[in-house]
């Protein structure tokens, strides 16, 4: 018998918790012999949720689709879930105003409202759910324990990760977006994210959010340079660190998810497509009671730095904005082999030769959770003119 305990029930907790039940209900039915026999999630109804609207990688709305049994679709679905088609890339570079950076075309990521997911989720009944306040998980009895309990109060325990974002701004639409995208747009102090929010969700008020580094430009000035280039009402303000936990897994029993394990800016939505990632590779050595973690734990560690510099790169190519942020970020060092590789494949390669080697190794190649395609559009988008909408 193995039993796993999630402790928090933000992004990173709902992602957890349904990954694992749904392993677990896959492990059963093909009669592995391994699998976990008892799932429960347990988080403090006091603690606030996730604020931010949340946009997502495909595998998330099929795993919402595939392990609830509520059914989950765009038509009347209870978390204000609106299709994402790709990301619309705007001001970047030196080449194009617009780049669209697209999934495959039977592929659809989702924005939603993370409270309203957090309710539908702990509704569903797809695993025991438990209202209390853990002040010590180590005493919980359960063979695994998942700390999703969010950002910890000490980095001591913690690498930085590069990255030149450290803070935000936080904005009202004043008219409602509906595109089936979400928006990048390039700023003078950084980029600012656009997500389609229904009016009347809980996210609406933080759907827009104008990102910036702290140590360049002021908070004053971030708000005003906010303001004056969006139609938005300022709602609220973050700053942050990039971190990634230099031990993942505590004593071979406590797995750290979330804002737990690590942290990085909002470019490509790659949060909760890492905790999903993540709960797949720790349910290796979860659902095999006694295994080591030690292999998982090299690839999700691999998988959070393959992130960072995928996300680094994007700066390297600058924006229509030369400005002290700018500057910064186009000198930020990015180094990695693997990384190097694929952007060489990428330069010369056909776009219809990559997509074939994706089609036939797909796990070949691929960096982070991008397929090598991704890198073909941004180098496009860079490099050539490309038809512009409007």
């Amino acid at each position: 018998m193995t039993k796993v305990t999630i402790v928090g029930a933000g992004n990173a907790g709902c992602f957890t918790a349904l990954e694992y039940s749904w392993l677990a209900k896959i492990d059963k039915w093909v009669t592995l012999g391994r699998g976990v026999d008892e799932i429960e999630l347990i988080y403090d109804p006091d603690s606030e949720s996730e604020k931010v609207g949340q946009a997502t990688f495909p595998p998330q709305p099929q795993l919402l689709w595939s392990a609830l049994e509520q059914e989950f679709n765009y038509y009347s679905n209870k978390i204000n879930a609106t299709p994402k088609l790709g990301i619309l890339y705007q001001n970047w570079g030196k080449t194009n105003k617009d780049i669209f950076h697209p999934f495959p075309g039977n592929h659809i990521a989702v924005h939603f409202c993370p409270w309203e997911m957090q309710s539908f989720v702990l509704n569903s009944n797809s695993f025991e759910v438990k209202r209390q306040k853990v002040n010590d998980i180590s005493n919980i009895d359960s063979d695994y324990i998942v700390d999703c309990r969010g950002k910890p109060s000490s980095f001591e325990d913690y690498d930085p990760l590069i990255n030149p974002i450290n803070a935000a701004v936080l904005g009202k639409p004043n008219e409602p977006n509906t595109d089936p995208f979400t928006k990048h747009i390039a700023t003078e102090d950084g980029w600012t994210f656009v997500i389609p929010t229904d009016k009347t969700s809980p996210s609406y008020s933080r759907s827009v959010g104008y990102l910036y580094n702290k140590d360049i430009t002021s908070r004053e000035d971030a708000e005003k340079n906010f303001t004056k280039n969006f139609d938005v009402t300022v709602t609220d303000n973050l700053t942050f660190n990039s971190y990634v936990a230099k031990n993942p897994v505590i004593d071979n029993r406590i797995i750290l998810n979330g804002n737990r394990l690590f942290f990085l800016e909002p470019m490509e939505s790659t949060s909760i497509s890492t905790y999903q990632t993540w709960a797949k590779l720790s349910y290796q050595f979860v659902g095999n009671k006694g295994w080591a973690p030690h292999h998982a734990v090299i690839d999700i560690k691999r998988h959070i730095q393959q992130v960072q510099n995928f996300i680094l790169w994007h700066y390297k190519f600058g924006s229509q904005y030369d400005t002290p942020f700018w500057k910064y970020a186009e000198g930020l060092t990015l180094a990695d082999p693997e990384f190097t590789d694929a952007l060489h494949f990428a330069k010369n390669q056909s776009l219809e030769t990559i997509k074939i080697a994706e089609a036939a190794y797909p796990s070949t190649y691929k960096y982070g959770p991008w397929s090598i395609s991704s890198f073909k559009y941004w180098l496009k988008g860079m490099n050539e003119k490309l038809y512009q909408r409007h």
